[in-house]
């Protein structure tokens, strides 16, 4: 990919929802069998070849890291939430009451989305809940 092309996808697209897909999947290869895992496994590895094209070697790894793991936990505190949402087994009220975490935790998930973007340069999103 040329600079323009890159500079292109940065501006166009949210660096840190690429990140975001990446570790989800990853979630969900370590949650599902392996003819799921590797349909997303090969989704997986075209967008890190997408992440790839698009690093800048000046974007400091330690930073990125940190960032990544923290979206990671954040998505994986959602997983567990939700699969007690999911789970018909359990009482209304607590089923209830993990979907409202869950979202709660959606905030924390786009603060990390956003340290990414801004890491890489690219468009920051912008997501308000009830009243605005």
């Amino acid at each position: 990919m040329d600079i323009s092309t890159i500079e292109k996808v940065k501006k166009s697209f949210m660096v840190g929802d690429i990140f975001d897909r990446i570790l989800v999947n990853s979630i969900k290869i370590s949650r599902n069998d392996d003819k799921i895992g590797k349909k997303i496994k090969k989704e997986n590895e075209l967008l890190t070849d997408l992440i790839d094209e698009i690093w800048d070697k000046k974007i400091d790894d330690k930073l990125l890291n940190q960032y990544r793991e923290s979206l990671h936990g954040v998505l994986q505190q959602q997983w567990d939430l939700l699969d007690i949402v999911f789970d018909l087994n359990e009482s209304e009220l607590r089923r209830g009451k993990c979907a409202i975490l869950a979202q709660e935790l959606n905030i924390k998930r786009v603060h990390w989305k956003n340290e990414i973007n801004i890491l890489f340069g690219s468009v920051v999103e912008n997501k308000f809940y009830g009243k605005t």
